[in-house]
């Protein structure tokens, strides 16, 4: 696909901690329908934890300077927070346990 087409790419971006207002998605709902805290009473503490996550998170300006400047370094992997690399670090050594479950002969 690359050699066909070497002007479209693609990039997985993972975020850690932005500025946006995206646990408040139920401000939108329609009427009627329930929102986060009411339908699930869990969720008030998550809501609660992710405020006191917002403390010290990158803005969205940020967020999109560092996936415009990924992109256009033609990254695959795109990470906007180094100091999450080790959480990052064990994911390939769980894929590799998957496939070696499935039985796919993956050292």
């Amino acid at each position: 696909f690359a050699e066909e087409h070497p002007n479209v790419g693609i990039s997985v971006v993972s975020p850690g901690a932005v500025d946006t207002d995206i646990s408040k998605g139920d401000r939108n709902a329609p009427a009627g329908v329930k929102g986060f805290d009411e339908a699930d009473p869990t969720l008030r503490e998550f809501r609660a934890m992710r405020a006191q996550s917002k403390k010290g998170a990158m803005t969205t300006a940020q967020l999109a300077q560092i996936v415009v400047d990924g992109i256009r370094a033609k990254q695959v992997h795109i990470f906007t927070h180094p100091e999450h690399a080790q959480r990052y670090q064990k994911r390939p050594a769980g894929t590799i346990a998957s496939w070696q479950q499935a039985g796919a002969g993956v050292a």
